[in-house]
């Protein structure tokens, strides 16, 4: 990756970032909209073993 690139993962996803420079992240959730449609669902599960 190099400078202005730009990744996106899903929120379940696990990730770790290390950038040689400095970075600005954004995180972004549709819970809210989700939740008053009716859609939210949560699943919680133990972490994966990689």
């Amino acid at each position: 990756m190099g400078p202005n690139d730009l990744f996106v993962l899903p929120t379940w996803t696990k990730v770790t970032h290390h950038p040689a420079e400095d970075a600005v992240l954004f995180s972004y959730s549709d819970r809210g909209i989700q939740q008053k449609l009716g859609l939210w669902r949560e699943d919680r599960f133990e972490e994966l073993q990689t």
